[in-house]
């Protein structure tokens, strides 16, 4: 039979688990789900805004683990929109882990492809 603190600490040990589960899920749905679309929605709006030029992206993927980001297929078109003025395929971004404690981007891997 447990004993009174024996119990209390299970408990308490439950609720930690618990939170630190529901934090860790959290993370995952929004890094892998919720943050592409709307990063790519806002980037398109904001770009174009402030460029004054259409621009297209096809899709944003993101990984919160390794703390990576591939933007696929992005346009910036000319003022006139009759031709690409900047055209990548795929741009990878992967961040050091340091980046959170730096409180700055502390960029690991660049690689911008264009393939033809």
């Amino acid at each position: 039979m447990k004993k009174g603190s024996e119990i209390i600490k299970s408990r308490y040990f439950k609720k930690i688990i618990i939170w630190v589960a529901s934090i860790l899920a959290f993370y995952t749905v929004c890094g892998f789900f919720i943050l592409p679309p709307v990063l790519k929605s806002v980037s398109v709006k904001k770009l174009s805004e402030n460029l004054h030029r259409e621009v297209a992206i096809e899709d944003i993927k993101i990984n919160p683990y390794k703390l990576s980001m591939t933007i696929k297929g992005f346009v910036i078109k000319e003022p006139d929109g009759s031709k690409p003025f900047v055209l990548f395929d795929n741009l990878y971004i992967n961040l050091q882990s340091m980046s959170a404690f730096k409180l700055g981007l502390v960029v690991k891997e660049l690689r911008i492809e264009r393939r033809r």
